[in-house]
């Protein structure tokens, strides 16, 4: 029953939003104001279509703002067709990106910095991206009035926009799962009004991906921390997050044996995991099993492992570690050698210990 109330409130919205986007249309054919209708829909297409990449823009970018505010260090922005990412500490690499896997969706990632009250600025931060949507919205229809709604092609065009950011707004505030992520609203749901438990471990994720952020090994994280995100269950968004963190911290201590009990896991569970965070799973499945001996396997999850999140310092050091591997130590040193370069070029460049501790390892 619930499945079929979903489908019912998305075809309504749909319908909606199909409504809203010819309205002008119709009003300026019933004006007699069109000399070319068939033109007309054309540009009101094509403006229907940038009217929906601002609106993803704006409101990743409303996440981005507020999360400044609240103390977090700019990650990483993605929207149809653009990649925006941190270069190092003080540059920006903008990238054409076409396959992502969120379709005409958008995320932003941010680094927490220590000493935050993580709870408050993350809520914070998810806070800024249903806001700037509902603002632009507000501000795109009220433009559009002004305009002339019916008579100017710029005032349709900013009346799509308006409504595509409101719709925005509406379904990223409604607490859902969406291709494996929590809406905003889920999120805001969870730290304002969660039970206990759900909470805590949710913080405990918080806290952990802000220690590795601020430059210390996983091995080095909070064990208490960890041993709460580990209480997570199957059925929990944050159980394959533990798992990750725990196959980290096992790896980094050495404890082959546990890592790649935690990676079992995780890939058991790859189909539901977020195209743009699978890769992070599989390279790292790669590394170990490069370190388990298993070279050719380990070769094949490299080649899957390409694009998502993943960054070249990781790339590079997991063929470095097949290759020492392989038993070919002298290129495996040499290819470790521009892994620190790599790594200052990275989103976060503080992120990358256990990265920079295996290739210390390999260079001689």
């Amino acid at each position: 029953m619930k499945r079929i109330l979903l489908i019912l409130i998305r075809l309504s919205i749909g319908g909606l939003i199909g409504y809203a986007s010819v309205w002008p249309i119709t009003n300026a054919l019933d004006a007699n104001q069109l000399r070319n209708p068939l033109i007309y829909f054309g540009l009101i297409m094509v403006g229907n279509l940038f009217g929906l990449v601002l609106a993803v823009a704006l409101h990743e970018l409303g996440h981005v703002v507020a999360g400044r505010r609240a103390g977090f260090r700019f990650a990483y922005m993605m929207f149809w067709p653009v990649q925006i990412r941190r270069k190092g500490e003080r540059s920006l690499s903008i990238r054409p990106m076409f396959k992502s896997g969120l379709g005409l969706g958008g995320i932003a990632g941010m680094a927490p910095i220590p000493g935050l009250d993580l709870r408050k600025a993350y809520l914070t931060m998810l806070w800024g991206g249903p806001l700037a949507s509902l603002l632009w919205g507000a501000v795109a229809i009220s433009i559009a009035f002004l305009a002339g709604l019916t008579s100017s092609i710029p005032g349709s065009c900013f009346w799509l926009m308006g409504i595509i950011s409101l719709f925005i707004f509406v379904i990223s505030i409604i607490p859902r799962s969406v291709a494996g992520y929590l809406t905003d609203g889920a999120a805001i749901k969870l730290l304002s009004r969660g039970k206990a438990e759900q909470v805590e471990i949710y913080v405990a994720s918080l806290e952990l991906s802000s220690e590795l952020a601020s430059g210390k090994r996983p091995s080095e994280c909070n064990s208490s921390a960890l041993n709460t995100l580990l209480r997570a269950e199957p059925d929990d968004q944050m159980f394959a997050k533990g798992r990750y963190f725990g196959f980290l911290a096992a790896a980094d201590s050495g404890d082959l044996e546990k890592a790649r009990s935690y990676m079992m896991e995780l890939m058991s569970g790859l189909n539901k995991t977020p195209v743009l965070v699978r890769a992070s799973y599989q390279i790292m499945d790669a590394w170990l099993h490069a370190r388990e001996g298993k070279t050719e396997e380990a070769r094949r999850l490299l080649k899957l492992s390409q694009g998502g999140l993943v960054e070249k310092c990781d790339q590079v050091m997991v063929e470095a570690v097949i290759l020492a591997a392989e038993g070919k130590h002298d290129e495996a040193s040499n290819l470790a050698r521009t892994v620190p370069e790599l790594i200052a070029e990275s989103m976060i460049p503080d992120a990358y210990a256990f990265t920079r501790f295996q290739v210390e390892g390999l260079i001689r």
